[in-house]
This record gives structure tokens, C-alpha cells and sequence, in this order.
């Protein structure tokens, strides 16, 4: 089963270039229940959750969507889309969730398990940007990608490696 939270609670750990003993602290848990949330062996509870939640500026209804979302066995995790938070969060309507403005590692998360080109706006190691493509099957991507003839952005799977700490780019030449 993936696990969203592990995800977040990693990113932003390392974002902060905190070490897990550092990083539990802040939340008055060890460095080892750190490990394994991020390894997501065990999940924080709820209460833990909203608390990181709210550090990490994630609004209270998508974090208690994501900690459901988190607890359920992989084949009904589907039953939640996390995009859809994309159109009313803080009472402010965005329209299309590829035409909001956000960072890369929030589009991972929101389009977890897919394929996404992302248009950066910036250069830094968490770009803000737009999602401008989105697909779970990547033939249907690249596909998309050529007939809209979308260049010029960066390409990446949003989910687990196929094996940790290796990547892949693709450049698609029209």
C-alpha cells in the first residue's frame, strides 16, 4: 500500500535538513517512530497527523482526508481523490487543479501514482509551477504529450521509485 504521509513527513523533514531524532522532537516522538512513519510502517495518529499537518500548511480537511485515505487498503485508497480538495481549499475556487500554482512535491503528492508533466516556474530543488498533464497509464501520457505538443517541462512518475534513490527523465521530441 502507498502511504501519502510518509511522503509528506520525509520531504518536509529533509526540507527543514533536520535528522529524525531532531525532527521528533518537535513532535515529541523518537527518532525511530520518525523512521518509521517515513518508511510508513506505522502511521502518526490523528492527532500527530493534524499537528505535522498544519506545520506543514496543509489545510485540516485535506490532512484528515490523507490520513483516512492512508489507513486503507490499497484497493480503496482510489475512493478518495485528494485532486478534488484542489477546488475549494481556504473557500477560494481555483478552477482546474493543472491551473493552480503550487510546489513540486504538492504536485506528487496530489497526483500520487500518476504520470505529470510540470511546468517550473523556477529553478530552486522544490520548484513552484503548474501541473499542465496528468495520467496514471504512461502510454496515454506520452500520447497526450504529442498531440498537444507540450514541450519544455519536466516529466516524472509521481509514486514510489523502482528502486529508492534512482530516477528517471524523459524528453519527449516531437
Amino acid at each position: 500500500m502507498d502511504n501519502i504521509l510518509a511522503g509528506e513527513i520525509y520531504q518536509n523533514r529533509i526540507r527543514q535538513g533536520l535528522t529524525q531524532d531532531q525532527f521528533g522532537k518537535i513532535y515529541n516522538v523518537s527518532g525511530p517512530a520518525i523512521f518509521k512513519f517515513e518508511k510508513g510502517y506505522v502511521n502518526p495518529s490523528f492527532q500527530l497527523w493534524l499537528r505535522m499537518a498544519k506545520d506543514f500548511k496543509i489545510p485540516e480537511k485535506k490532512a484528515v482526508l490523507m490520513w483516512i485515505k492512508s489507513r486503507l487498503p490499497s484497493e480503496y485508497q482510489s475512493l478518495i481523490d485528494l485532486r478534488e480538495m484542489m477546488v475549494t481549499e481556504e473557500g477560494e475556487a481555483y478552477g482546474e487543479a493543472e491551473k493552480r500554482i503550487m510546489r513540486l512535491d504538492e504536485a506528487k503528492t496530489i497526483y500520487h501514482g500518476e504520470w505529470i508533466a510540470f511546468r517550473a516556474c523556477d529553478e530552486s530543488n522544490n520548484p513552484e509551477g503548474e501541473v499542465i498533464l496528468h495520467y496514471k497509464d504512461r502510454w496515454t501520457f506520452d500520447r497526450e504529450l504529442i498531440e498537444r505538443g507540450i514541450t519544455d517541462v519536466y516529466i516524472t512518475f509521481a509514486g514510489p521509485l523502482v528502486k529508492e534513490g534512482f530516477s528517471v527523465m524523459f524528453q519527449v521530441n516531437k
